[in-house]
């Protein structure tokens, strides 16, 4: 779980600008606590929902414009599912949210 939190704290430092915000909090209920990675990145474009966890997919960073291996966020949806567990992304107002739901 260390690792796949470190992927996606990895993730919003290389979306978010300089001078953004990123935010790591947790949020429970009930029936579920959630840990999430808030930053205030560029949004998610649509049409690469369907293929962020997917292994070796990859979108450029906006600073760079350079791709990363593509294994992060699969890394982290594949912990999750060992942990009964699952990754949410969704864009937000401000950014993008990433968030492990236990």
């Amino acid at each position: 779980m260390r690792q796949a939190f470190a992927n996606l704290l990895e993730n919003a430092l290389d979306f978010t600008p300089d001078g953004g915000r990123i935010r790591i909090f947790g949020e429970g209920d009930g029936d579920h606590q959630k840990i999430i990675v808030e930053n205030q990145g560029e949004h998610i474009p649509e049409f690469a929902f369907a293929r962020l966890t997917e292994r070796f997919y990859s979108l450029p960073r906006p600073a760079t414009g350079k791709k990363s291996t593509g294994l992060g966020l699969n890394f982290v949806q594949e912990v999750a599912s060992l942990h009964n567990a699952k990754l949410a992304l969704r864009n937000t107002d401000t950014g993008v949210e990433a968030t492990i739901i236990f």
